[in-house]
């Protein structure tokens, strides 16, 4: 197992250390109460316009536009909107980091 340092530095210094490739994108145009289930991969997610909720996580999330959210292990989680939003949905894959990311917190 991979220690991190606590408090901000060491989650920067291993987020800095991490490699990622890009494995594809969506964008979820959400109406009024809509739902994306992702299916358990690590995501970056950027709120284009709208207000969403992250439901399934660790603890519920809401972002607004310009929010952005990195959940960088394989969860599964949904995307609910209270009102019309539209979200960058960025899918990443890690390069060789598994017991780097088995430290890592769920969302960040």
């Amino acid at each position: 197992m991979t220690l991190i340092e606590s408090g901000a530095d060491g989650l920067d210094e291993v987020l800095a250390a991490l490699q990622w490739r890009y494995t594809g994108r969506d964008e979820f145009v959400l109406a009024d109460g809509g739902v994306a289930h992702l299916a358990g991969e690590p995501v970056a997610l950027l709120v284009l316009d709208g207000l969403i909720r992250v439901d399934g996580l660790t603890a519920t999330r809401d972002l607004a536009t310009g929010d952005f959210l990195f959940v960088p292990r394989p969860e599964r989680f949904a995307i609910v909107a209270p009102a019309a939003s539209t979200v960058l949905c960025v899918r990443l894959t890690s390069i060789g980091a598994d017991s780097v990311l088995a430290a890592l917190p769920s969302r960040i």
